[in-house]
């Protein structure tokens, strides 16, 4: 599965995102998740750069981002990729707010409440 859309801060401050995943999983933030990587002038997407680098074949685990610093009301682009290879399956997403204790899971639903709004481009999930 992959998802694409923006993720918008609607207050400036430290974020972490973090992903539970059997099997893998990575999210991409900013400018290595807009579609075409490289050749639109944008970094390509690789383990390497991934907000959130996840994607190892094991049973479900959760890791996190750094802390990113975010400026309200920008819009991020967001990709989020999850794949299963065997066994069981499950995926989730969260977000930690500046000031919140963990990243706390979220259904990748069209998201908007006081602290950020995700918009899905397209039809978000594939």
């Amino acid at each position: 599965f992959e998802w694409r859309g923006y993720f918008v801060p609607k207050v400036s401050g430290n974020w972490r995102f973090g992903t539970g995943s059997d099997d893998g999983s990575a999210v991409w933030l900013g400018r290595h998740a807009v579609y075409g990587g490289k050749d639109k002038g944008f970094g390509a997407c690789t383990r390497g750069n991934a907000l959130v680098q996840n994607l190892y074949n094991q049973r479900h685990t959760w890791r996190y981002s750094q802390y990113i610093r975010l400026t309200a009301n920008q819009y991020y682009p967001m990709w989020i990729v999850w794949y299963e290879k065997r066994g069981d399956n499950s995926f989730s997403f969260g977000i930690q707010e500046p000031g919140g204790s963990e990243p706390k899971a979220n259904h990748m639903t069209s998201t908007n409440n006081s602290r950020y709004q995700i918009v899905h481009r397209g039809s978000g999930w594939r």
